[in-house]
């Protein structure tokens, strides 16, 4: 595979970057915590619309499209699993973002499939952990003040970015790949300068349609994340930084790069629309169809969680 395939391969692990008995242990990890989380997600009384869920979900997905340059030829992208809980609690961010991963995976060829339990575990699990921290202390508390919501939503998404890294500095060091505290220096050095632009994004985003959105009865604000995650996806996607991310430097660094295909290619392999040469509208289009595949992904698994059980909002 080549080194191009990696500088737009955004933050997901690829296929053979961490080798060993971590895969199997973060796979397990993952489907054993996605499992409970459908379960009280089903059970749960305080339900999202499936359209709200689905809406939630291709809004994250448009926005991880969006690369922004920090440092040093590096760029990082927002992640999303704090907001997701903020705005859908605990088990349906965890699926939000699980499901998220599993399009991006399956449907763009990024990240591998063996290293999905490792980047749902990275990215939507460790992040859901923070995000409820959040939740319990800000957003579901009434009698907090609300700038205070805000401030404890922009630390959460910091230190949830910068968790996740740490986390996959453990992983990397297990697989021996290298001394923790290099991996870790590199890793977390990096990612604090993503978290800044994680918690400007989800401070932004919670401020213009965080409160309608869990507050309000009408049906039209469910459709309000996704109405944002077309234009995002179609409009702004093209424009998103190429720079190798924080993850692809890293590697880079340490003389990991995986030189095996990928399990499979797809026709939106690295976010691109075939037969389309401009490739800034081939990324539009790509970018298009993922809002809407995953928004009817997410929606199809909604109705299956939601049905007509429990308080919709």
């Amino acid at each position: 595979m080549s080194a191009e395939f990696f500088e737009n391969n955004y933050m997901h692990l690829p296929n053979h970057m961490i080798q060993g008995p971590v895969v199997p242990a973060t796979n397990i990890i993952s489907t054993t915590i996605v499992a409970i989380a459908a379960i009280y997600a089903f059970k749960s009384e305080r339900k999202p619309s499936a359209a709200g869920f689905a809406g939630v979900a291709a809004f994250i997905f448009a926005l991880q499209m969006m690369n922004f340059p920090i440092q040093d030829g590096t760029s990082g992208h927002f992640v999303g699993a704090v907001l997701a809980v903020v705005l859908l609690g605990a088990p349906f961010g965890i699926l939000a973002m699980s499901l998220v991963l599993v399009v991006q995976c399956f449907v763009f060829a990024d990240g591998g499939v063996s290293m999905l339990g490792a980047n749902i575990l990275n990215m939507a699990i460790v992040g859901a952990f923070f995000g409820s921290i959040v939740n319990f202390l800000a957003f579901e508390n009434n009698e907090r003040k609300r700038l205070q919501d805000y401030v404890l939503l922009a630390a959460g998404s910091w230190v949830a970015v910068v968790a996740a890294s740490l986390i996959l500095s453990v992983e990397m060091a297990f697989a021996g790949i290298g001394e923790f505290y290099k991996i870790a220096y590199a890793m977390v050095g990096t990612h604090m300068l993503i978290g800044i632009g994680e918690l400007i994004i989800s401070v932004f985003t919670y401020a213009v349609i965080g409160a309608g959105f869990r507050n309000s009865s009408k049906k039209i604000v469910s459709y309000l994340p996704v109405g944002i995650a077309v234009v995002v996806g179609f409009l702004l996607s093209p424009f998103a930084s190429i720079l190798p991310d924080g993850l692809d430097k890293v590697a880079d660094k340490f003389g990991i790069m995986p030189v095996e295909l990928p399990t499979f290619v797809t026709p939106l392999a690295d976010y691109s629309f075939p037969f389309v040469q401009n490739e800034m509208f081939s990324t539009a289009i790509a970018g298009l169809i993922g809002v809407i595949f995953t928004f009817i992904t997410v929606w199809v698994v909604g109705k299956l969680l939601i049905g007509k059980r429990g308080v919709r909002y």
